[in-house]
């Protein structure tokens, strides 16, 4: 009884004309019916092993995923396991950080249009959410998206992607769980 009416409160706050976030715990999942299709491809840092992995903002998927991000980019969606190994073998070093973090969150045209339940635990050290925006003045093919550190609360996150993606004209974002960080020299 409390899950339906829980999925209720989610529904309620979600599905509406204006998305009342606060109601929005930091275990939750999402999604509306029928889904949003977000049509966006950011630069990858990988494209070997994941040359047929869905998209960074793709929302079909229905498990929690992971990503990998670098100042070159941001992976596609990692639906699998996968070792420090192949992380080695294919994302190139130099003079950039390494990051694998939970993607939890689509959000677009200034709504949230998925939410993925959390499925990894992060490192001791790593906490905090983060924000990826693509930027569109970059070089085609070149640089990460534009990334914005957010509170330790997922609704925090995804009020600010909404605004964010309001004043830059809709434009999606993606908000992540950080679950760890490697210098990768």
């Amino acid at each position: 009884m409390q899950a339906l009416f829980r999925a209720m409160v989610l529904r309620d706050a979600l599905d509406g004309e204006r998305q009342d976030l606060p109601n929005v715990s930091n275990d939750v999942a999402w999604a509306p019916t029928p889904a949003v299709i977000v049509e966006h491809v950011l630069p990858s840092p990988i494209t070997d092993w994941l040359a047929d992995a869905p998209a960074a903002f793709d929302t079909a998927h229905e498990s929690t995923a992971r990503l990998v991000v670098t100042n070159r980019g941001v992976s596609p969606t990692i639906l699998h396991d996968f070792t420090f190994g192949d992380l080695t073998r294919s994302v190139p070093m130099g003079y950039t950080d390494l990051g694998v973090v939970e993607k939890r969150a689509v959000i677009s045209g200034g709504r949230v249009v998925r939410i993925w339940p959390p499925a990894f635990e992060p490192a001791e050290d790593e906490h905090g959410w983060t924000l990826f925006i693509p930027d569109d003045e970059a070089p085609a093919g070149r640089g990460s998206p534009l990334s914005i550190a957010t509170s330790s609360v997922l609704w925090h996150g995804l009020d600010l992607g909404c605004r964010l993606s309001r004043l830059m004209g809709g434009r999606p974002a993606l908000l992540v769980r950080n679950l760890e960080s490697h210098y990768w020299h």
